[in-house]
């Protein structure tokens, strides 16, 4: 016998199919309190950004008029030490751009790319705010020197 795993089948009305979770809001809390997902930490100042997503931002506040898509990749690689892939940056590119971090416009066609234009990148202000919040709160992370010793520090166990 096959049963059906959609939505509402085999089982009571409303329950969802085995295995299957309720996806957490995207909503700010209301009550100043932290709500902290698996993508990224959320306070009512605003958005914290990802480490990707920060470094990303990074790169098109340092390159100005030279953040292409592309440009953006080799900088990120250089800088970051690691590969970084076209799609990683495109597909993080259209997530910022959704949230209003970003914005992108098309330039005059340029003679070298065949007549192609190309797509430059610039940070919206909401960007330039999730940069500058994400930055404080990195900054108020204590080092470990200023955290003190760990041996001077009991932990109740």
């Amino acid at each position: 016998m096959i049963t059906s795993l959609r939505k509402g089948a085999g089982g009571p009305p409303g329950k969802e199919p085995p295995g299957r979770r309720a996806r957490p809001s995207r909503e700010p809390p209301s009550d100043g309190a932290a709500l902290v997902s698996a993508a990224r930490l959320v306070t009512n100042d605003g958005f914290v950004l990802g480490r990707f997503e920060y470094s990303l931002l990074r790169a098109i506040e340092n390159l100005g008029s030279d953040a292409y898509g592309a440009q953006i990749g080799r900088y990120l690689s250089e800088k970051l030490d690691r590969d970084v892939t076209a799609p990683q940056v495109y597909m993080t590119l259209e997530r910022l751009a959704r949230r209003g971090l970003v914005r992108s416009e098309t330039t005059v066609p340029v003679h070298a790319r065949g007549g192609r234009s190309r797509r430059r990148f610039i940070i919206e202000a909401d960007g330039t705010r999730a940069l500058k919040h994400t930055t404080a709160v990195l900054n108020a992370i204590p080092s470990s020197d200023e955290v003190g010793d760990d041996e001077a520090v009991k932990c109740p166990a």
